[in-house]
């Protein structure tokens, strides 16, 4: 039988990537997005819809035999629009799975699910799992849904419960406005919080080649796993290692703890976030990483890329995308 794959809100940065490589390796790919992809990867077919109609989702899951679920509402959305999309559109693509006769579900789940900050690190796959808001709390159902599923149905379901991911095509908010752009203008970057908090990320490539290896491995069946760069990072690493890729003269200044307290306090008085959420607040003074040892020993997964290899990687990506949005206006 033809492998074919269907990957859910896959015209994100990882599901781009995740297609890429699935293709790569002569596997059938479709996406699933409510978004048209205005530079679709070559060789994949393209259904635009919505993952909490059933009319989207039986015809996009039909002949696939492994979902990579990766679709979702972000962080930041309203706490209702989160529990829709996340809760209830995950539920409907188990359905339509069940439906269409898929063999493999893989689900994007996220490790907020240990809380901000977690109860202890390094958070195993066993540590207890917490909601500290919307989003972890979608996450944690999702994942419980997937394996229930499995119970029910006995679809090999796996969850991959990935960090902030980095590389090209990211378009984080706060990485972008805060240590990218001021690098890029050798400008200083303020770094929030404890710059010397422990903090784990994951590179793109890596990450995506952990989806594909917990679809490809049959023990991985009503599992989680964590992933991430082999070690942690602080702050102070991520900004430096972004002001060396991009041959910056920006200095990094740390802003003491009670001027960020004040701030956080001012911005949930006056409704404004800016560029932290109110889940993730918690993180800015404590560290929070995770081991990743159970995917090396189920999956054969490790990481490949360091943080200046992925930094590197991600400051061409975004010379190259300013260079075209320059060149795009002065052509008007």
């Amino acid at each position: 039988m033809e492998e074919k794959c269907l990957i859910t809100g896959g015209s994100g940065m990882l599901g781009r990537e995740l297609a890429s490589q699935l293709i790569c390796a002569g596997v059938v790919v479709r996406i699933l997005d409510e978004k048209v992809d205005h530079n679709p990867v070559d060789g994949v077919e393209y259904i635009v819809g919505d993952i909490r109609n059933p009319e989207f989702t039986d015809t996009a899951c039909d002949g696939a035999t492994t979902i990579f679920h990766l679709a979702a509402a972000p962080l930041d959305a309203d706490p209702d629009v989160i529990r829709d999309v996340n809760i209830n559109g995950t539920a409907n693509m188990l359905q339509s799975a069940e439906l269409t006769g898929v063999s493999k579900f893989v689900f994007a789940s996220c490790c907020t699910v240990y809380g901000y900050p977690p109860e202890r690190v390094p958070c195993t796959e066993d540590t207890p799992l917490y909601s500290s808001g919307a989003f972890s709390l979608s996450k944690v159902i999702g994942e419980e849904l997937c394996f229930e599923a499995m119970e029910r149905i006995g679809i090999m379901a796996s969850a991959i419960r990935a960090p902030v991911i980095l590389g090209p095509g990211m378009k984080d908010e706060f990485i972008t406005k805060w240590i990218v752009e001021r690098a890029v203008e050798n400008q200083p970057i303020f770094l929030p919080g404890s710059e010397k908090a422990k903090r784990h990320y994951v590179d793109v490539q890596d990450c995506a080649r952990a989806f594909i290896a917990a679809a490809a491995t049959p023990e991985a069946a009503g599992l989680s796993f964590n992933v991430g760069y082999a070690r942690t990072h602080t702050d102070e690493h991520v900004a430096r290692a972004v002001i060396k890729a991009a041959r910056s003269f920006s200095l990094t200044i740390a802003v003491p703890k009670p001027i960020v307290e004040l701030a956080l306090r001012v911005m949930k008085m006056t409704d404004e976030r800016g560029p932290l959420h109110p889940e993730t607040a918690g993180m800015l003074f404590n560290d929070y990483y995770y081991d990743i040892s159970r995917a090396g020993e189920i999956l054969g997964w490790k990481p490949d890329k360091s943080l200046s290899v992925t930094m590197y990687e991600y400051m061409r990506w975004y010379r190259r995308r300013q260079l075209k949005k320059e060149r795009a206006e002065a052509a008007v």
